[in-house]
């Protein structure tokens, strides 16, 4: 089994606060997001029409999907080879989310994400279910990948 090694130092030092700052982004999107603030129906630009519960949600979905990003530090014992396949899911579902919001407007036809039922893709009902999926897969994969990597570490796990 090859010693998996990674840089110390520099690329180190700026775990710690990003992670802070994707927690707060989580935190700060979720707690507008469960109480259904006002805030989330702001204006932000008028043309096109982009309220802030866009800009707050894409972020806060950003910052979950970079938190098991940041965690996923390679082993050097365990399942080296798990380890690097939960890092690279966790490398896709970071990118997935920086391209929420424009799949979600190609889905959605505007950037406030409004469907209205109709015959047509772009706005329907099949984009509106592609668009609620792509949203919840956003949400649930990193929390089972968080879950995944934590489980993985338990003791008697790792006697196995």
């Amino acid at each position: 089994m090859a010693r998996v090694e990674y840089r110390r130092g520099r690329a180190r030092r700026w775990r710690a606060p990003a992670l802070a700052v994707s927690l707060v982004a989580v935190a700060f999107s979720g707690a507008l997001l469960v109480t259904g603030h006002p805030w989330l129906n702001a204006v932000l630009w008028t043309a096109p029409l982009v309220p802030f519960g866009t800009l707050s949600t894409w972020l806060g979905l950003i910052g979950l999907a970079a938190v098991p990003v940041l965690l996923f530090v390679p082993a050097n014992q365990g399942w080296p080879r798990l380890d690097a396949a939960l890092a690279r899911v966790s490398r896709a579902a970071f990118r997935a989310a920086l391209a929420w919001v424009p799949v979600s407007t190609l889905l959605a036809g505007n950037l406030s994400f409004s469907f209205a039922p109709g015959s047509g893709f772009q706005g329907g009902d099949l984009a509106s279910k592609l668009f609620w999926f792509y949203s919840g897969a956003l949400i649930v994969l990193p929390l089972t990948l968080l879950v995944l990597r934590w489980g993985l570490r338990l003791p008697f796990i790792r006697r196995m």
